[in-house]
């Protein structure tokens, strides 16, 4: 009867998934999120666990919902300091269907990105270093003159672990200061100012 159709209802839901990669840094749980979008409108958004992976809420839809749905899936841009973001979009294109039992058949259309493998990935970028030493009681010529300024970067797991060392002819620095010749000075990263790159 009619009095019963208009009381019908479906629904179904599909859950997106993906995995969040980090290198040169510990992945911490929620540094990242991640939007689902159908058009201009946000659907549901998720964060990263500390482990990578990424579960997205999931999408529920009704009889009303029946036909295609696109969506577009980013990461959104934070403020984490020397962390480049990814720029990577995936499309999705999910079909809806009504199996008049009150469920939804609910699938990726064929060709559409992995609902499963919507994965990120980011990269921490260590500032650069910029160091000035300024002396005191500079003579022209004195003992100290011609040193090597040694410096070694520590919280960094990157390519190397070896100190980055630069040569600074003609600077001075004071006796206390010095050992064989070499200033040597060790800084965490953690510690300087964040520098844009």
């Amino acid at each position: 009867s009619n009095i019963a159709k208009s009381h019908y209802t479906a629904t179904g839901s599909i859950t997106f998934k993906g995995t969040k990669t980090l290198t040169n840094m510990e992945l911490q749980r929620g540094m990242f999120t991640f939007v689902v979008k159908e058009g201009n409108t946000e659907v549901v958004r998720a964060t990263n666990e500390a482990d990578g992976t990424i579960t997205y809420p999931a999408i529920t839809y009704t009889h009303h919902d029946v036909g295609e749905h696109t969506y577009t899936i980013t990461e959104m841009v934070g403020d984490l300091s020397n962390i480049s973001y990814s720029e990577q979009t995936y499309t999705v294109t999910v079909t809806v269907t009504d199996n008049h039992d009150g469920t939804l058949s609910v699938y990726p259309a064929p060709g559409t990105d992995d609902h499963n493998n919507l994965s990120f990935t980011n990269k921490y970028l260590p500032p650069e270093l910029e160091i000035t030493k300024t002396l005191d009681g500079y003579v022209d010529g004195g003992e100290y003159s011609n040193v090597t300024l040694a410096f070694k970067v520590e919280g960094y797991t990157g390519d190397s672990d070896e100190p980055v060392y630069t040569n600074y002819a003609g600077m001075t620095f004071a006796a206390d200061d010095v050992v064989d010749g070499v200033y040597t000075k060790t800084i965490r990263l953690t510690d300087l100012p964040s520098l844009d790159r």
